[in-house]
């Protein structure tokens, strides 16, 4: 096993490893990281631990750079949630068809506070055409979501917005399509969770600002003009709700120096 326990105690974290298979929130889909919350810790048990991209050199310790990239960003009150270390099975190791090296095995992060802005689960189909039995519980949980994040604070946003741009700085890449990532704290703000893998280098500065901004605007959901299970009503609070939350991101993107021009071209396919 390759063990590279930085942040925590070895002894620690191998307890919290073995604690975690006795969880019995295990899901039986073998092909997916599983999460175990276990005390202040988060042990996952990973499938593909990124260990060298296509592009990197395969002498390049790839995920032990992420590991300590996140932690420099947590100790400068950037709100992630870092990784204390991690195990690999040396004989899991392989190249996948793209060229990437990744191993299966474990890792340990620290448990963050808050709830996921967006849980897919919960969510109505963009493009449901039947409307299914659970679809009004399902809006009803989409509605107190974006309620929720036009309450919050422009302070909160402004936080989201600087700490993604740090992120970003530190060569990290954030999975923004995937919004359960984001973590709302009442206490904190919005919290980064899952970041993974290192970001792509990009040609120039206006590049680095289309893609920092596109990830700023996660927060807003996606558009629900085409379900036809949603009544006209309820899409335009929908629409509504995300144009407020549009306009606080856009408000911090201001903040950091990001033209308004450039805020609208890339926010032109946002539901607002």
């Amino acid at each position: 096993m390759l063990d590279r326990y930085e942040y925590i105690n070895a002894e620690l974290a191998e307890n919290l490893i073995c604690q975690s298979h006795n969880n019995k929130q295990a899901s039986a889909d073998s092909s997916i990281d599983l999460c175990f919350n276990i005390k202040n810790y988060v042990v996952v048990h990973k499938k593909n631990i990124l260990l060298a991209s296509y592009d990197t050199p395969p002498t390049n310790e790839y995920y032990f750079d992420v590991m300590n990239g996140l932690m420099k960003l947590y100790e400068n009150n950037v709100f992630v949630q870092p990784i204390l270390g991690y195990t690999i099975n040396e004989h899991t190791i392989k190249t996948t068809e793209s060229g990437d090296v990744v191993g299966s095995g474990y890792a340990i992060l620290a448990k963050q506070k808050g709830n996921s802005i967006y849980e897919y689960t919960k969510m109505p189909n963009p493009f449901e055409l039947k409307k299914s039995p659970d679809v009004d519980k399902k809006i009803d949980y989409l509605l107190k979501s974006l309620k929720e994040l036009t309450t919050i604070s422009q302070e909160y946003y402004n936080k989201f917005v600087s700490d993604l741009k740090e992120i970003m700085k530190e060569g990290l890449n954030f999975d923004s399509y995937n919004q359960a990532n984001i973590l709302l704290s009442k206490e904190k703000g919005f919290v980064f969770t899952n970041i993974n893998n290192k970001l792509s280098s990009f040609k120039n500065q206006e590049d680095f600002d289309k893609c920092f901004i596109r990830n700023c605007l996660s927060l807003c959901c996606t558009s629900f003009e085409f379900c036809e299970s949603i009544s006209a009503s309820t899409k335009n609070e929908l629409k509504n709700l995300n144009g407020i939350i549009f306009e606080k991101c856009a408000a911090a993107l201001r903040v950091q120096g990001i033209s308004e021009d450039l805020i609208q071209k890339q926010g032109a396919f946002i539901w607002k």
